[in-house]
């Protein structure tokens, strides 16, 4: 069967902060918010003995950064809303600024101080074939900017990163083919995960389709050599993307299309963490409309200790086609509590 996985922050929330604080229960570690992590992290960087002269100034700069988003993301409610602010009173330079400093943020979280959410690695270990081949039957669609998962692929399959020569980095025999890559827009292949938002860390080149990022091997990276990397990428276009941009804009413009194409003929849907926030209403109903469009859809997870999922039927009109009394029957909704691990369908 075809299953199609939407995956939000609390997919990572092992590892990474959400936007809200989460207490620890039998289900959950816990953890700080997003915002109070940004205000940890300003003063980790004003300590940060590693910073060479070169990089003072930018260190100075980026502690009022964070710093900044830290209290405007409290002042928002959410660092995105705070994102379209930016946008709206035309404050290009600070809302670039803002993705800088996201991805410095959860580059460094992940590959500096190694937080990384042990669940994508035991998801892959129990759906995983002989050979190590992901099922070709599983697709997922992303909504968050780390590379949580393709860090726990590297578990089974070490792909290389290497310069082509041509400015572009590229990912070799990765387990999972994942949107955005290397390469922007490559014609034809549907991926098996498509990461809605643009991963923390990718940058692609002016002029060209050319795609680069902070992820090669063998690097041993400090908080020097990461702003060191960022500064070098100031001309480059910053791959993250929030709801509400024009991903055309971003170098991104057929993001919608790659994850419509991940998603057709979707059978069993599996949500984990994802709250369907507004700013992601519309790319959220393009992805719906595309999972409805073959009328295979029999039944959706919502794994979630909180929510039970079903204002999913009303807000996507979620209702089996054309069944015997030609009702509208709704979509089976299963919740999911037990957040310990990502579910596993038994229809796998």
């Amino acid at each position: 069967m075809k299953i199609t996985y939407i995956l939000g922050a609390g997919a990572s929330a092992q590892g990474l902060p959400t936007v809200k604080q989460i207490k620890a229960t039998s289900n959950t570690t816990g953890g700080l918010s997003l915002a109070q992590e940004f205000a940890l992290f300003a003063d980790e960087i004003k300590l940060d003995k590693s910073i060479s002269k070169d990089n003072e100034q930018y260190r100075k700069e980026l502690v009022d950064t964070f710093n900044d988003l830290s209290y405007e993301s409290n002042n928002f409610g959410t660092t995105d809303t705070f994102a379209k602010h930016l946008f709206l009173k035309g404050k290009l330079t600070e809302l670039r600024k803002l993705k800088d400093a996201l991805a410095i943020f959860f580059f460094h979280r992940q590959v500096v101080k190694e937080r990384l959410d042990k669940r994508p690695l035991i998801f892959l270990t129990t759906v995983m074939e002989s050979g190590f081949n992901f099922p070709a039957e599983i697709g997922i669609i992303n909504w968050n900017l780390d590379f949580q998962i393709q860090f726990a692929a590297r578990a089974f399959i070490e792909d290389s990163f290497f310069n082509n020569g041509g400015g572009s980095t590229i990912s070799v025999n990765p387990l999972i083919s994942y949107f955005p890559s290397e390469f922007k827009d490559h014609a034809g292949i549907i991926y098996s995960m498509v990461q809605m938002n643009g991963i923390a860390g990718f940058y692609q080149q002016p002029q060209t389709n050319l795609i680069t990022h902070f992820y090669d091997n063998d690097e041993i990276y400090n908080l020097d050599i990461l702003l060191s990397k960022v500064k070098i990428k100031s001309e480059f276009t910053n791959l993250i993307t929030f709801g509400w941009e024009k991903k055309k804009q971003m170098g991104l413009s057929d993001i919608i299309e790659k994850a419509k194409e991940t998603v057709k003929e979707t059978e069993i849907l599996v949500v984990i963490g994802y709250s369907f926030p507004f700013f992601n209403r519309e790319s959220d109903r393009e992805v719906f409309e595309s999972i409805k469009a073959s009328g295979k859809l029999k039944k959706i997870y919502f794994q979630d200790p909180v929510r039970e999922g079903e204002f999913l039927i009303n807000q996507f009109d979620l209702h089996h086609k054309n069944n015997i009394y030609h009702l509208k029957k709704p979509i089976e909704i299963v919740n999911v509590k037990d957040v310990e691990n990502y579910f596993v369908p038994f229809e796998l």
